[in-house]
């Protein structure tokens, strides 16, 4: 029974918020081999102002074994793309 919680920045209209419920479910059902009625998500608005304390310390950092895409992966990623355009274009 998986259930996923999605924590954004405010402003999403109950509309996106529902839609991104929907993708998501659809997401799980298709990878985890589990029925629709079994999937719940749960959406939490965090102001930008306690994202920090409350989701990246907490969640990002304070949880690295459960996050498979995370700021700092991207952040890794984005630096080998930039070292390797660095070795290919020197200026």
């Amino acid at each position: 029974m998986p259930h996923v919680i999605v924590k954004l920045l405010p402003g999403r209209s109950p509309q996106q918020k529902a839609k991104i419920a929907e993708e998501v479910t659809k997401a799980i059902v298709a990878t985890a081999n589990c029925a629709e009625i079994s999937v719940s998500v749960g959406i939490e608005d965090v102001g930008s102002d306690d994202w920090t304390e409350t989701v990246y310390k907490p969640d990002i950092l304070g949880k690295p074994e459960t996050s498979s895409r995370t700021a700092s992966s991207r952040m890794r990623c984005a630096e080998k793309r930039s070292a390797f355009r660095h070795r290919r274009y020197p200026r």
